[in-house]
Order: structure tokens, then C-alpha cells, then sequence
């Protein structure tokens, strides 16, 4: 399986700062094993207690840089990251307005 082309993975995650519903990421971990994250990137759609607790090591809560993107896993309840070049796919499961 292969990663989608840095350009698109720039352009995408650009897109999604904004977005306020629901995505699944999907990804191939540092092992080599594929992963699905369904999460969000909007504090308003997190459990009250994380809206609060942002990121430990990244100021802010969610955050993206050239490397990587952390994003709230909404079936862990936890932050969770990925590199931004092991991006498969990325769909939208369910937008807000």
C-alpha cells in the first residue's frame, strides 16, 4: 500500500486545520502496519476534559508541521499522531456546520 504524493498530503492537511467533523485517517505506522483513526481536529466534538488538556508537547492541541499531524482519536480518547508522508487516505465520515 502505497503513501499518497507529498504534494496532496500538504494541500489535504491544509484543508482539514479548518474542518470541524469527523475524519478517518488512514496510515501506515512506523511498523509497517496499516492503521484507521477516526478522529477530529475540533475541540467542541472532544469529551469535555480534553478540551482543556491540550497536546502535552505541542502547544495548542492539534497540530501539523511538514513531518507530522496530531489529531484527537475519538475511539481511544487520546491524542494520537502520524507522519504526514505514511498518509493512505483520508475521508470525511461526517461534517459540521
Amino acid at each position: 500500500m502505497s503513501s499518497l504524493t507529498q504534494e496532496w498530503n500538504t494541500e489535504a492537511l491544509n484543508t482539514l486545520k479548518q474542518f470541524k467533523g469527523y475524519l478517518q485517517v488512514t496510515f501506515v505506522k512506523a511498523d509497517g502496519s496499516v492503521r484507521k483513526l477516526r478522529g477530529t481536529m475540533n475541540p467542541e466534538l472532544m469529551p469535555q476534559e480534553w478540551r482543556d488538556r491540550r497536546y502535552d508537547h505541542k502547544a495548542g492541541g492539534f497540530y501539523s508541521n511538514s513531518t507530522s499531524t496530531t489529531i484527537f482519536d475519538l475511539d481511544i480518547e487520546e491524542w494520537r499522531s502520524f507522519r504526514n508522508n505514511s498518509i493512505v487516505e483520508i475521508r470525511i465520515l461526517k461534517g459540521i456546520d
